[in-house]
Protein backbone atom coordinates (compact mmCIF):
# COMPACT_ATOMS: atom_id res chain seq x y z
CA UNK A 1 0.00 0.00 0.00
CA UNK A 2 1.05 3.59 -0.23
CA UNK A 3 0.56 6.70 1.27
CA UNK A 4 -0.67 9.58 -0.93
CA UNK A 5 -0.67 13.47 -0.24
CA UNK A 6 -2.61 15.80 -0.99
CA UNK A 7 -3.25 16.62 -4.60
CA UNK A 8 -1.94 13.17 -5.53
CA UNK A 9 -3.54 10.99 -8.59
CA UNK A 10 -4.01 7.78 -8.34
CA UNK A 11 -5.65 4.46 -10.86
CA UNK A 12 -3.81 6.80 -13.79
CA UNK A 13 -2.17 4.20 -15.21
CA UNK A 14 -5.58 2.90 -16.23
CA UNK A 15 -5.27 5.60 -18.71
CA UNK A 16 -2.32 4.10 -20.68
CA UNK A 17 -3.75 0.74 -20.91
CA UNK A 18 -2.78 -0.46 -17.25
CA UNK A 19 -6.23 -2.87 -16.09
CA UNK A 20 -4.85 -3.40 -12.18
CA UNK A 21 -7.68 -1.63 -10.05
CA UNK A 22 -6.68 1.18 -7.69
CA UNK A 23 -8.35 0.99 -4.46
CA UNK A 24 -8.22 3.67 -2.13
CA UNK A 25 -9.47 4.32 1.80
CA UNK A 26 -9.49 8.41 2.21
CA UNK A 27 -8.33 9.50 5.98
CA UNK A 28 -10.31 12.49 5.87
CA UNK A 29 -13.47 13.98 3.61
CA UNK A 30 -12.17 14.04 -0.12
CA UNK A 31 -13.35 15.08 -3.37
CA UNK A 32 -12.23 12.83 -6.13
CA UNK A 33 -11.88 14.06 -9.71
CA UNK A 34 -12.49 11.12 -12.51
CA UNK A 35 -11.31 11.05 -16.15
CA UNK A 36 -12.15 8.52 -18.75
CA UNK A 37 -9.60 7.47 -21.27
CA UNK A 38 -12.05 8.80 -23.91
CA UNK A 39 -11.52 12.22 -22.23
CA UNK A 40 -7.60 11.99 -21.75
CA UNK A 41 -5.95 10.57 -25.21
CA UNK A 42 -8.05 13.48 -26.88
CA UNK A 43 -5.80 15.97 -25.29
CA UNK A 44 -5.43 19.73 -26.67
CA UNK A 45 -3.13 23.08 -25.97
CA UNK A 46 -5.73 23.42 -22.85
CA UNK A 47 -5.44 19.74 -21.45
CA UNK A 48 -2.07 19.71 -21.72
CA UNK A 49 -1.09 20.70 -17.96
CA UNK A 50 -3.06 17.90 -16.69
CA UNK A 51 -1.51 15.69 -18.67
CA UNK A 52 1.92 16.34 -17.89
CA UNK A 53 0.76 16.20 -14.20
CA UNK A 54 -0.20 12.80 -15.23
CA UNK A 55 2.64 11.99 -16.95
CA UNK A 56 4.60 12.74 -13.78
CA UNK A 57 2.87 10.90 -11.47
CA UNK A 58 3.14 7.71 -13.83
CA UNK A 59 6.96 8.42 -14.36
CA UNK A 60 7.46 8.93 -10.64
CA UNK A 61 5.72 5.77 -9.77
CA UNK A 62 7.73 3.89 -11.94
CA UNK A 63 10.92 5.35 -10.42
CA UNK A 64 9.36 4.40 -7.04
CA UNK A 65 8.53 0.63 -8.32
CA UNK A 66 12.01 0.33 -9.85
CA UNK A 67 13.75 1.36 -6.89
CA UNK A 68 11.86 -1.14 -4.70
CA UNK A 69 12.57 -3.85 -6.83
CA UNK A 70 16.63 -2.81 -6.74
CA UNK A 71 16.28 -3.06 -3.50
CA UNK A 72 14.33 -6.40 -3.16
CA UNK A 73 17.14 -7.79 -5.08
CA UNK A 74 19.78 -6.37 -2.88
CA UNK A 75 18.16 -7.57 -0.10
CA UNK A 76 17.91 -11.07 -1.55
CA UNK A 77 21.65 -11.33 -2.26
Amino acid sequence: STELGKNEPFGESSLVGNTLQAAVIAKTGCRLFAISVDEFVPVDNAETKTAMLLIEALINRLADTLGKLEETKRLES
